[in-house]
């Protein structure tokens, strides 16, 4: 015991003055210092990360290639990764083809509601006819016959004219609520980004008195109680959407995903073969129902139901892409080519496709491909950043520092983003260190 409390009669003082060294020396150092020192080990991170999961589909001989052949730094630009490329343009197709849906189930809607209201005016036209053909057989004179018709008509004149009045009201007052809730869901929309929740419940609340059925008022409402983390008042939301609108198949498609969200898979596929089954063959019904099979982890079901994308739409490049890129995440790399190649078919202009095309080349070694896709792009789009990078990056693979400085120091030149600009810098650094090292004659 006593020599314990020696120790911390020795050691505590001790520490206390190492501690205030510690500090004093810490002042000396400046903040973009430690800024530096936090980027270089976020950017090891990173790199260590970034490179054990972007190669682990490939054979073993092709991981050790392209680790060897890997340019410094590439994998601190997300724009510059495959699978990033990959899932923005899956997300990007997913959020066109649920736009879609929404304008023509909006236009749909819309249709129905006029053919209805146009169907009871012809009705009400008819009535006069018919009230003239009941005088024809009555049997009177043919002068009462002719007043009879003559009052008929202008009786079913000043029908009419008040029918089409009443409708021309109705319209009026409908347009100036939808007006009205249009204001206050745009209202909603900015309190939520502004983050003034009760605010913009205020403002639903006052759009669902009047107009208990609007798409617009439910959908920003869900989105509300999604961004406060209710679930419960979400799925509640959407469940109200289905009531009042049992024909729309939109709600079981966003109610798919909350559950999907929760963790509840079993409630989630109801949902979404629910709506799956009520919107038909139509392509955008396949995309949308892809994306939440692929975050479930339903390989089988996303597969099939890209699948019958394609099939519904074998014209989409969107598709095509989106496939493509399901093949690529399942190691199928030749299918994923062959769909690759069909989308550049499909649309020659869209930068994209070639972009995956030549990271799918890249990545399985194939890099005389992959430079081919990239000039591609660039005869496009001359000034894609994205292309210049992934063009240089495949020079250093290929052992051509020569061709890769020369794009690393035009992407100085022209480009006009200073992160960019940082990168091809921080590669021309590397190649150059690179090569004064291979110069040095080597010591016996």
């Amino acid at each position: 015991m006593k020599i314990q409390n020696i120790l911390l009669v020795i050691l505590i003082p001790a520490c206390a003055i190492f501690a205030i060294l510690l500090l004093r020396w810490n002042v000396n150092i400046s903040p973009d210092e430690v800024a530096n020192i936090k980027q270089n080990s976020y950017s090891e991170i990173n790199q260590r990360n970034s490179t054990g999961s972007s190669f682990s589909s490939l054979s073993e001989e092709n991981k050790s290639d392209v680790t060897n052949n890997n340019p410094a730094g590439e994998e601190n630009n997300p724009a510059l990764d495959y699978d990033n490329i990959s899932e923005n343009l899956r997300e990007k197709s997913v959020e066109n083809a649920l736009e879609n849906l929404m304008k023509s189930i909006t236009k749909s809607i819309t249709k129905n509601t006029d053919g209805s209201g146009g169907g009871k005016d012809k009705g009400t036209n008819n009535s006069p006819a018919k009230e003239e053909r009941r005088e024809n057989r009555s049997g009177s004179s043919a002068s009462n016959d002719r007043g009879n018709r003559d009052f008929t008509t202008e009786r079913g004149r000043r029908r009419d004219k008040d029918n089409k009045t009443m409708k021309k009201d109705g319209d009026v007052e409908s347009q100036q609520i939808q007006a009205q809730v249009k204001s206050l869901v745009n209202e909603a929309k900015q309190a939520l980004d502004q983050g003034n929740y009760d605010k913009a419940s205020e403002l639903l609340q006052k759009g669902l008195e009047l107009d208990p059925n609007s798409r617009d008022i439910l959908r920003t409402m869900a989105n509300l109680y999604k961004k406060t983390g209710d679930y419960q008042g979400e799925i509640d939301v959407y469940k109200r959407w289905i009531s009042n609108n049992p024909n729309d198949p939109t709600p079981h498609y966003f109610l798919a995903d909350t559950y999907r969200r929760q963790g509840n898979y079993d409630q989630a596929y109801r949902e979404l073969q629910q709506f799956v089954q009520m919107n038909g063959e139509i392509p955008s019904t396949y995309a949308m129902a892809s994306g939440v099979y692929r975050q479930m982890g339903m390989k089988e079901e996303e597969g099939q139901a890209l699948t019958n994308w394609v099939h519904t739409d074998p014209n989409s490049s969107d598709a095509r892409l989106a496939l493509a890129d399901y093949y690529r995440r399942n190691n199928d790399y030749n299918s994923a080519i062959n769909q690759y190649q069909t989308a550049i078919q499909l649309a020659p202009g869209n930068v994209s496709s070639y972009v995956a095309l030549g990271s799918l080349y890249t990545r399985m070694g194939m890099y005389s491909e992959a430079e081919a896709q990239y000039q591609q792009v660039l005869q496009l789009q001359p000034n894609n950043i994205t292309a210049q990078l992934l063009l240089a990056q495949t020079y250093q693979r290929q052992g051509d520092m020569n061709e890769a400085l020369q794009m690393y120091q035009y992407i100085i030149q022209t480009c006009k983003d200073p992160s960019q600009v940082r990168q091809a810098q921080h590669a021309i650094n590397r190649i150059e260190r690179q090569m004064a090292e291979n110069t040095k004659p080597k010591q016996k």
